[in-house]
């Protein structure tokens, strides 16, 4: 059985349903949990931002992983993103970037689950697969782009606030 990212990802997103229930789900198709952080955020309106990596050793010498960004959790995290960020903004040296999902990439690469979770996980990965649906997919999208064209787009930027994005994100990748 051969998953598409797709699937992975409604597993993600019903991870908790197809545990509690014993349902199988990535687990068939070769993939395990292999890190996960929740960030909360109580400010206003409950928000919890949900990180999983999997993993599928089925070639004992090249580890392929999944990091998977939840979507919106419900319409008031979904209108607190976007009511409060309309005006576009930097990270990662890319300027035109909508100023909501940088701030919320930012807030969950610098929080201590991802430097003591995520990183170490994805350290263990020559392969990185980022999926994501709604902002979960936005997250994803500027997650990829700082990791493979951070350095690029960060040349000869003096920007602190870019370089402490893409140091907060990147991670070493193995030898």
């Amino acid at each position: 059985y051969k998953s598409s990212y797709a699937d992975i990802q409604y597993c993600l997103n019903h991870y908790d349903r197809e545990t509690s229930s014993r349902i199988n789900g990535v687990a068939t198709s070769g993939w395990q949990t292999f890190a996960f952080m929740s960030r909360s955020n109580e400010r206003f309106l409950s928000d919890s931002d949900n990180v999983y990596v999997l993993k599928n050793d089925w070639n004992p010498n090249y580890r392929k992983c999944i990091i998977g960004f939840q979507g919106s959790d419900h319409a008031a995290d979904l209108s607190l993103f976007v009511m409060g960020s309309t005006d576009p903004t930097g990270y990662c040296g890319r300027y035109g970037v909508h100023s909501g999902v940088s701030n919320e990439l930012s807030k969950i690469t610098h929080d201590s689950q991802y430097a003591n979770r995520i990183v170490p996980a994805l350290e263990t990965c020559h392969e990185v697969t980022c999926v994501g649906h709604s902002l979960g997919g936005s997250l994803c999208n500027l997650f990829t782009m700082c990791a493979n064209q951070g350095l690029e787009n960060l040349d000869g930027s003096d920007s602190k606030q870019m370089w402490d994005d893409y140091d907060s994100l990147i991670w070493q990748a193995p030898s």
